[in-house]
């Protein structure tokens, strides 16, 4: 690893342009004091970026020799990246101008781990990058870990195993809830692309113990793709294929990439995601007759009957289809099979990492049309957030009070010398004793559902089941189904003892670092790295608040004590079986501030009624409980046109998209 050098200049410039770069980020202020939920006083870790960034530089400037190791400064800046616990804030080479090895470098692992009945269990692939695991590792080492595959591990490196997990996931897999670190750390253990999760040499060794008393030990193997066959305990044709499969799937998820950068003008952020040995499985996997309707590792859904019960799924994989209209068109097919009944929908999002704001935002309009409202969304005030905005993103935001774009829509930069007063006149929050200067609130242009669902579900109709690392357009839609109390939450996966959940993570739009020059600054990408930056955090349904999503935690309804979602008969027959089990828990003893609909309660021309739940009880007297298309429900409770749709399809795709776990760009 220590083979990669750079020069001192080149560190120097790098740093320079990286920390004006996190300018930009928008809880640079808010991670040095933020603010704790009511109900667990430490929950958010505390991180000062400054002191850090202060220290990188020191580090560089102590350097006495022109060359310096590549690694460290690497990890140095991945430890700057990582210490906020946000994984929209990402690292990484683009390219590989130089050749570097750590640039091109796997890491590989014989055997990942999977809980039941709140012990822990080895969970060994059968293939890694298509190949066995002894191809790797050797047949004695997958012969002992086979040999106790249904032997409770106890402890790992001298410690708990399930006290090891949750530290080891908690420090590489960077998301703010233990149970989303957990749920990442399992797929992604067996293989990943090590810029992006870039452990230290002393974590890469690992000593496991029975409930036997055994042990078994091993070592991280490091696959370098630019390297010669000593790589493997095999022969070259064996180096070749493992390169070559490393090489397909790293193509296709560049390719898919490009043609979501190619698709849109204005600022978005492609996913820069992390190659896992589950890409593998997905080249040739089938889903067979499993749906009515699919777009494949993206959207989904079908019908069942279990025990006697109708029921629907709706399994959404990711927000980040390689054309939109393909996701919008499988939403439609999929309102039109759910209206064929009344039956309750189920809705499994597993590894969701995310995607187009678009596709969010319909799904959401189409399943729950009357729990619409305008979502509000801040940036931090600095030179490089200026950059961004007159680059082409303010032409995306709205301005509540008007309804028109902040900036005039052009395809040039906004040279203006007054950006107006929503920029100009920014709102300064105190957090602790950290000031977090940041814009008035916008909101963001939408497009109405295409589909008019007739048989709408009321929320206890509607129960949705998230693994914990739904993340960025995921927590969006998950988050909103609870914040508008439209739905039934239940979480699954994560760590079977923990006491404290949420929802999802990070509902925050992100950009490239390329949005913040102006074409004629050094940009990292000079030295093939590129960076996506959290910058337009969402706000609260509740608008009296100012304080980022990123930093609420939704809990969800219930728990399920079911280990992962897999595309077959016997997992979706698992999952549908618990969401029966939460409609008919919630069919009489409802849950507080949702409500029923029903035909008793005739609708006005603007306003939706119902009867709402109070102390598990549903009402007798029908009241507004949302408001009809094209309408959304403002501050005092009123049902208004909603000024930032754009009408006949004209939207400026402006998009979320984060670190889904299972693609990697």
């Amino acid at each position: 690893m220590n083979l990669d050098k750079i020069s001192k200049n080149d560190a120097t410039r790098i740093y320079t342009v990286f920390n004006t770069n996190l300018q930009a980020y928008a809880f640079r202020d808010i991670s040095k004091s933020p603010i704790q939920p009511s109900d667990n006083s430490m929950y958010f870790e505390s991180y000062d970026m400054d002191t850090d960034m202060t220290a990188l530089g020191e580090w560089i400037s102590q350097q006495t020799t022109t060359q310096i190791p590549l690694y460290p400064f690497f990890i140095k800046m991945n430890q700057i990246i990582g210490g906020s616990r946000d994984l929209h804030l990402s690292l990484s080479f683009a390219k590989n101008p130089k050749n570097y090895h750590t640039a091109e470098m796997y890491t590989i692992n014989p055997t990942s781990f999977y809980f039941k009945d709140k012990k822990i269990f080895l969970n060994i692939p059968s293939s890694i990058a298509s190949k066995t695991p002894s191809t790797f590792f050797g047949t004695t080492l997958m012969n002992s870990l086979t040999a106790k595959i249904n032997t409770e591990v106890t402890q790992i490196n001298g410690v708990s195993a399930i006290q090891f997990i949750t530290t080891f996931a908690k420090k590489y897999y960077r998301l703010k809830n233990e149970n989303g670190a957990v749920t990442y750390f399992k797929k992604a253990f067996v293989l990943s692309l090590y810029q992006y999760v870039p452990f230290e040499q002393s974590d890469l060794s690992f000593v496991l113990t029975f409930s036997d008393g055994e042990t078994i030990s091993f070592e991280s193997k490091l696959f370098d793709a630019g390297q010669v066959a000593s790589n493997l305990k095999g022969d070259v044709a064996d180096f070749e294929s493992v390169r070559s499969a490393l090489e397909d799937v790293r193509k296709r998820k560049l390719d898919h990439k490009n043609r979501i950068t190619n698709s849109t003008k204005v600022p978005h952020f492609s996913p820069l995601d992390i190659i896992t040995n589950e890409d593998f499985k997905n080249l040739n996997r089938k889903t067979g007759n499993l749906y009515d309707y699919s777009l494949s590792d993206i959207i989904s859904c079908g019908k069942r009957t279990i025990d006697g019960s109708n029921v629907n799924l709706l399994v959404v994989k990711s927000f980040s289809p390689d054309k939109i209209n393909d996701f919008l068109t499988v939403t439609n097919q999929c309102a039109q099979l759910f209206d064929t009944n009344k039956d309750p929908i189920v809705i499994v999002l597993p590894l969701n990492g995310g995607g187009y704001l678009i596709c969010e935002e319909i799904l959401m309009k189409t399943l729950s049309p009357y729990s619409q409202y305008n979502r509000r969304y801040i940036a931090r005030i600095s030179e490089s957030s200026e950059n961004v905005m007159r680059n082409g993103y303010a032409q995306s935001l709205i301005d509540p009070k008007t309804g028109k774009t902040r900036t005039p829509i052009s395809d040039y930069v906004y040279t203006e010398k007054s950006m107006g007063s929503w920029y100009d006149e920014p709102i300064t929050d105190l957090y602790g004793s950290v000031e977090f200067t940041h814009t008035q609130d916008s909101y963001m242009e939408t497009e109405n559902a295409q589909y008019q669902m007739k048989n709408v579900r009321s929320p206890n109709e509607i129960i949705v089941f998230t693994d914990h690392f739904c993340f960025s357009a995921c927590s969006l839609f998950a988050k909103h189904f609870q914040e508008k109390k439209a739905a039934i939450l239940a979480t699954y996966s994560g760590l079977p003892q923990s006491t404290y959940r949420d929802v999802g993570e990070s509902p925050t739009a992100v950009i490239e670092d390329v949005y913040i020059n102006n074409g004629n600054d050094v940009t990292l990408s000079s030295y093939g790295l590129e960076m996506g930056i959290s910058f337009l955090p969402s706000l609260p349904v509740d608008t009296t608040s100012e304080v980022p999503n990123e930093y609420k935690v939704h809990h969800p309804d219930n728990y399920v004590e079911i280990e992962s979602f897999d595309e077959t008969e016997s997992s979706i027959t698992a999952f549908l079986k618990k969401g029966l089990e939460i409609y008919n828990l919630y069919k009489t003893n409802c849950k507080n501030g949702t409500y029923k609909l029903d035909s008793k309660c005739a609708n006005t021309d603007t306003e939706v009624l119902g009867y709402i739940c109070n102390n598990g009880v549903y009402g007798n007297s029908c009241e507004v409980v949302g408001c009809v298309d094209r309408y959304v429900m403002d501050k005092d409770g009123k049902c208004v046109l909603d000024t930032t749709v754009i009408e006949n399809g004209a939207l400026r795709i402006t998009i979320i998209v984060a670190l889904a776990l299972l693609v990697f760009v």
